[in-house]
């Protein structure tokens, strides 16, 4: 049972990195919002459900998602403030969330 659920988290990871290497290749979409920005924030979030936030290791993967992907906790931050103040981005950006995450979860055909 472990073994079936490990393969099944490796191949969401595999799916979840092509998605992302698809997104990197548009810096903005047609929302206004940076895909690189998006995916960004999705492998960010995926790597505090796996370690959690206050864990050592968790701090350091998250130091090495936003270095492989040319942002500083700065850069990042403040893209994120920007994101925040625009009611219209920041729906936009929810639901591009979303959506990168639904593909990620459908199951393939």
């Amino acid at each position: 049972m472990k073994t079936r659920t490990k393969k099944k988290r490796s191949l969401q990871w595999l799916g979840f990195v092509f998605v992302l290497l698809l997104l990197l290749g548009c810096e903005r979409s047609s929302s206004g919002v940076s895909e690189k920005f998006i995916g960004t924030y999705i492998e960010l979030r995926l790597a505090s459900l796996e370690f959690g936030e206050a864990n050592p290791d968790a701090r350091i993967k998250r130091t090495q998602i936003l270095k492989n992907n040319n942002y500083t906790s700065e850069s990042f931050n403040e893209y994120a403030d920007e994101i925040r103040g625009n009611p219209n981005l920041w729906l936009l950006f929810q639901q591009r969330v979303v959506d990168v995450l639904d593909s990620i979860s459908e199951p393939a055909k």
